[in-house]
């Protein structure tokens, strides 16, 4: 579940539907190895399949599959995975995928393999954890504790910082929460932003009205400014120039005409036009007419 959400924040972030992630497995598949001091932690290879926008009971299904098929070949060491599919190298990030998830989930586990120092005492023996170098772009560690789950993020400091990985922390849980509340939800639909995101970008950014006082229309400024400058350029487009008084005029022209064919307030005119001085003349010439013009693109579908 946890793995499956973390997809479906990284399918939010990027666009992309298909991607592997990493996740580490503790290779401790037989009894006799439970006691031994050793390293047999591999890594597995988990391609998410985000595809035609599935609901998250879906998603969860396809992660499941796609884990257990990995599970079941987990004793295939990720470096002869790499050997074999031959990916191309980049030195500045990790072969295959860049993204780990971590999952803690044994019996009063410590800290995260991943992050954070821990100590452990044994009988005369004192051992020390010390954090590693995060080799991956980002990783999310999860550990399970007594009363639930303690979750962290480590980032490549190079591509992040740490208010995006904050904000990131923010819509992870604001996921969850949305997965909880309906599971049959699509998971382009699934809430992302933190309350107070959505109180800034819908309310804050948008109380944006102000008092001008008596302001003029956009055609009313053009003819202010003819009387005040009326030689001057208005515009100018690759060998041709109209002064003020020349736009004003040409619009005056094809807006008496577009008047008797009826344009007035709440009619639209269609405005097919390459970028010229005839575009300009055209839509300050509907203002006039008291319309609105709709600009149309044959390139559009």
């Amino acid at each position: 579940t946890l793995a499956a959400a973390f997809q479906t924040l990284l399918h939010r972030y990027s666009g992309q539907s298909d991607f592997p992630i990493g996740t580490a497995v503790a290779g401790r598949l037989h009894p006799d190895t439970e006691g031994l001091i050793g390293y047999f932690v591999n890594t597995l290879v988990l391609r998410s399949n985000l595809a035609g926008d599935p609901s998250f009971r879906e998603l969860l299904g396809r992660v499941r599959e796609s884990s257990l098929a990995a599970f079941e070949h987990q004793e295939m060491p990720f470096e002869r995975l790499v050997q074999d599919l031959n990916p191309p190298r980049d030195p500045s990030r990790h072969p295959v995928f860049q993204v780990m998830f971590v999952l803690q989930n044994t019996p009063d586990a410590g800290e995260p393999f991943l992050g954070g120092d821990s100590s452990l005492e044994l009988n005369d023996l004192e051992s020390q954890q010390k954090e590693l170098a995060n080799d991956f772009d980002l990783s999310l560690i999860v550990t399970r504790k007594k009363d639930g789950f303690q979750v962290a993020l480590k980032y490549n400091t190079d591509l992040f910082d740490e208010a995006t990985i904050s904000r990131m922390q923010g819509h992870f849980l604001t996921l969850l929460e949305g997965i909880v509340a309906d599971i049959e939800t699509p998971i382009s639909k699934l809430p992302l932003l933190t309350e107070r995101e959505r109180q800034q970008m819908l309310v804050e950014w948008n109380d944006t009205r102000r008092d001008f006082g008596n302001v003029h229309c956009l055609q009313q400024l053009v003819e202010a400014q003819v009387e005040r400058t009326p030689d001057a350029i208005a515009v100018e487009y690759e060998d041709q120039q109209l002064t003020y008084r020349e736009l004003n005029a040409r619009a005056n022209q094809v807006a008496h005409c577009l008047i008797r064919l009826g344009i007035g307030p709440d009619v639209s005119v269609g405005v097919c036009l390459e970028r010229s001085c005839e575009m300009v003349i055209t839509l300050l010439a509907v203002l006039k007419a008291g319309g609105a013009y709709l600009p149309l693109d044959p390139d559009y579908p």
